[in-house]
């Protein structure tokens, strides 16, 4: 019996040795945080997913420390309260990661599932670590035995948690050293050298990147450093890669370094948009090209006759945009260096350019304000900032089409009469008559023309006799935009029956006999006058007879016939 018990626990710590061992080939690691209650899964030296989970209820019941997942089992059954696998009663829930802590073997403690997802993200178990089920299923096919697992209780973050366990399965770049700084002239040698953060052994390989190909200047070897020298400027970009001897991945790590060689910037031209002279406001591109538009750097200045501006500063832009506000003669420089000259400047050019004021509108006015009756004489003047130089054109838009009144000319006036009604725009154009463009200035007028009422069409249902006690029903024909105004003398004054308005039917019931003079008065909706037109109505009211209403004195009732 004591020789089949040594025999066993042989077996057993050579099972376990060849655990550790084959452990140092598996490329993952699991680390559980008790802190933040989470887990994350590496895969190949990258964090591949970071899940919640729940541990031990109280500090001590999660175990800390570096251990190994030393079985794998789906369905494990609750043996405590005798709950089969698989069951949704079970705690366990369907799969099981069993830990190689305190001196068990993956019978006590675990990653397991769960039968309370509520519990995830708390502190609830009794030292196992819960997940989801869903969860721990994926984790459950992808992890190996022998996996690495710590599990531990800090602030620091999975990476570097990882890094200070040595978790360091491929080779990764500390640095890319080149003896001399960029920028560098043609055919200078320089010294590429790189370190890896790990003590595992590694293999280099350097490249470089002309701008068009890659080309390899050392493939895979344990020389760490490269010997280079470029022939011909421009922009380059030195690839060192490092992988571990034992990696399977075409590279662990690189590292990608810009260095530049140059040759000094020359200007080949200096070009405008608009030639000189130019008006004022107007937007001038001056464009430079240069021996080498990929590296060359442009800087842009003005001289206002006081004083140099710089209105662009180095950059690679080939161009700048000038608005100038001020008349005058101006100089515009051009200075270029290559982006990596330490000079002020490599070349430059000066060129003189010629400014004018444009016309511009200072006022507009017109002798009568719209809107205006048809006939009416309209005078529209205008002022600009240049009456000696500047141009001025009159048009006028009525509706369906513009049409020239006065072309450009020196005279700033002009009169119009409409001869029809409408909405129309005047608009007036200035420019230098020495300007280039079709106009430098507008400004345009809303007008409005309106034909003025005059009566038409008006009817009423009685004629000079009225009885008292009878209505009068006035109607006036429906015209657009009229609006009338009615009135009545009694003989003794003037009283308005209604106001103006648009209303096309008027009733008139008079209260007692007597002679009475009705005036309409009627004008368009746009008029400013009192009226444009009105008409008045003699009325006789009597109560029995039309003699009874004529109770006055003879020459009384004449005034009143008369109009009096």
């Amino acid at each position: 019996m004591t020789k089949l018990t040594g025999f066993l626990s042989f077996l057993l710590c050579f099972f376990v040795w060849g655990s550790i061992v084959n452990a140092e080939t598996v490329n993952q690691l699991i680390i559980i945080n008790k802190k933040t209650n989470e887990l994350a899964f590496y895969e190949n030296g990258e964090l591949v997913r970071v899940f919640k989970v729940a541990t031990g209820r109280s500090e001590s019941l999660t175990p800390e420390g570096t251990f190994r997942i030393v079985n794998k089992i789906k369905n494990r059954p609750y043996y405590k309260d005798k709950i089969p696998g698989g069951d949704p009663r079970n705690p366990l829930g369907d799969r099981w990661l069993g830990l190689d802590a305190r001196g068990t073997y993956g019978t006590t403690y675990a990653i397991h599932g769960n039968n309370n997802p509520k519990s995830i993200g708390t502190y609830a178990s009794a030292g196992c670590v819960r997940m989801l089920n869903d969860e721990v299923r994926w984790l459950f096919e992808r992890i190996e035995k022998f996996t690495a697992v710590i599990i531990t209780n800090t602030t620091k973050s999975f990476d570097t948690i990882a890094a200070s366990h040595g978790f360091e399965p491929y080779s990764k770049l500390a640095n890319v050293n080149i003896d001399k700084l960029s920028p560098q002239p043609e055919n200078t040698e320089v010294t590429i050298k790189a370190s890896t953060t790990n003590k595992n052994p590694s293999l280099f390989r350097f490249s470089v990147f002309d701008g068009a190909t890659w080309t390899t200047l050392q493939d895979f070897s344990t020389n760490n450093q490269l010997l280079w020298q470029p022939l011909i400027a421009g922009s380059y970009q030195v690839k060192v890669q490092v992988k571990s001897t034992s990696s399977e991945k075409p590279f662990d790590d690189e590292k990608i370094v810009p260095f530049e060689v140059f040759v000094s910037a020359n200007i080949n031209s200096v070009s405008f948009n608009s030639e000189s002279p130019q008006s004022t406001n107007t937007q001038i591109e001056v464009t430079a090209i240069t021996n080498d538009t990929s590296q060359n750097m442009l800087k842009f200045s003005i001289y206002d006759g006081e004083e140099w501006i710089t209105v662009k500063d180095y950059s690679f832009e080939a161009n700048f945009t000038w608005i100038p506000t001020e008349p005058g003669t101006y100089k515009i420089k051009v200075e270029t260096k290559n982006k990596l000259s330490s000079k002020g400047a490599d070349d430059e050019k000066e060129i003189t350019y010629t400014v004018f004021e444009p016309a511009q509108f200072i006022s507009l006015s017109s002798s009568k304000h719209s809107p205006q009756p048809i006939g009416t004489t309209l005078s529209f003047t205008s002022s600009t900032n240049d009456e000696t130089a500047n141009l001025v054109r009159f048009l006028i838009y009525d509706g369906e089409k513009w049409t020239t009144l006065q072309d450009f000319s020196k005279m700033k006036e002009f009169t119009w009469q409409p001869g029809a009604p409408g909405s129309f725009q005047i608009k007036m154009q200035t420019k230098h008559e020495f300007s280039k463009e079709e106009f430098d200035d507008e400004e345009t007028l809303e007008y409005t023309i309106f034909t003025p009422a005059t009566f038409q069409g008006i009817t009423s249902d009685k004629e000079k006799f009225v009885q008292s006690g009878e209505s009068v029903n006035i109607e006036f024909e429906d015209l657009d935009q009229l609006e009338y105004l009615i009135s009545v003398f009694n003989g003794k004054e003037w009283s308005i029956l209604r106001e103006y308005n648009a209303e096309s039917k008027f009733e008139w019931k008079p209260k007692s006999p007597g002679i009475y003079r009705l005036k309409i008065a009627v004008k368009h909706q746009l008029s400013n006058q009192e009226y444009d037109d009105q008409n008045e109505f003699l009325f006789i009211v009597y109560a029995s007879s039309p003699f009874q209403a004529i109770l006055e004195p003879r020459t009384k009732i004449r005034r009143i016939l008369a109009g009096a």
